[in-house]
């Protein structure tokens, strides 16, 4: 079997899904992850450390061995990555829904795209 996970760049969102993929490597199937790669920021950019873990997970999955199909992003969904954990309540909440909607119908067609390349015959998604 061929599985693919589609899963945001963060610890909370990929481990379990690490987890499960190595499991089911052992077992002979073959695993990728899409995932939004961000390119690590310079360490003098004062951003929230969750940021510079987003830009550590593909390397992490890679050393996995872990087939990476990048997704599209954009800045204006980093925008709002880097609003989350500054931001409390409402403002939180709409800055999170900006993280994972901004991207939405381009990051669909790199997954159905990374289905056909891939060869997927399951899709497993985080959220």
């Amino acid at each position: 079997m061929r599985v693919l996970f589609a899963a945001h760049p963060s610890v909370g969102h990929t481990n379990a899904l690490r987890a499960v993929g190595r499991r089911l490597r052992e077992r002979g199937h073959a695993v990728a992850f899409a995932t939004t790669i961000v390119k690590a920021p310079p360490r003098w950019l004062p951003l929230p450390e969750v940021m510079r873990t987003a830009s550590e997970i593909p390397a992490a999955l890679e050393r996995d061995g872990f087939e990476l199909v990048p997704l599209t992003t954009s800045a204006r969904s980093l925008g709002h990555a880097v609003m989350v954990p500054l931001s409390r309540g409402y403002a939180e909440m709409r800055h999170a829904l900006g993280m994972f909607g901004a991207d939405m119908v381009r990051q669909a067609r790199d997954v159905a795209l990374a289905i056909d390349r891939f060869g997927a015959d399951v899709v497993v998604g985080d959220g």
